[in-house]
């Protein structure tokens, strides 16, 4: 019964704009929500949307995104290369909202239902370019295998980096030392690993301090 309750109080709001469109509480600056544009929008100064959940469920409140090909009431499988989700930030230049940030999840296969491999992609804007008019440029993968890439969309390890990769200087070593450590010695200008017993030199020349 609550459910249906809940139900109802919904269609009511959909309802009460003639697209279907939900507005949040109307802004001073942006009285626009008396229209909405989206399914939902909220212009309310410092108000974002929270999703809460109170229970004793294992799972969390989860904001989920559902992908498919076709049309409404005849789903097609997704293929390779379609985007599942975008998390996507925009941003006003004076005239017009553009795109800047986005986190993606693609397929990365031609779906069945033994077959579901999929990959995230973080994208960002370079300063100086126009949103919308130049595409984002992707930064970070994580591969449907579990590689991640930083600078290339196909790394060949755990961790890839097609770049410079800086290790802060210390001036001792890290606590909790374990096989593989590695850390940059401020004092030698050497990186340093840790080979199960002591900190040494990459060149296994010097003990590290």
């Amino acid at each position: 019964m609550k459910a249906f309750f809940a139900l109802l109080v919904l269609a009511l709001l959909i309802g009460a704009c003639s697209e279907g469109n939900v507005g949040g509480e109307a802004s001073k600056k942006v009285p626009a929500n008396n229209a909405p544009t989206r399914f939902l929008t909220t212009d309310t100064i410092n108000r974002g949307i929270i999703i809460e959940q109170i229970s004793d469920d294992q799972f969390a409140a989860a904001l989920s995104f559902y992908k498919a090909r076709g049309q409404p009431g005849a789903p097609l499988p997704v293929k390779g290369g379609n985007v599942l989700s975008t998390i996507g930030s925009f941003g006003w230049t004076g005239e017009s909202y553009v795109p800047s940030t986005a986190i993606r999840s693609f397929a990365s296969e031609d779906w069945t239902p033994t077959a579901n491999g999929a990959y995230i992609r973080f994208d960002t804007i370079p300063k100086g370019t126009v949103g919308g008019v130049q595409p984002s440029t992707e930064r970070m993968r994580i591969t449907d295998d579990g590689k991640v890439g930083i600078g290339t969309p196909t790394p060949a390890r755990a961790l890839h980096v097609k770049d410079t990769l800086r290790l802060e200087p210390r001036s001792e070593p890290p606590a909790d030392a374990a096989p593989g450590d590695i850390y940059f010695d401020g004092d030698l200008n050497k990186p340093c690993y840790f080979n199960a017993a002591e900190w040494v030199t990459f060149d296994g020349e010097e003990t590290c301090s």
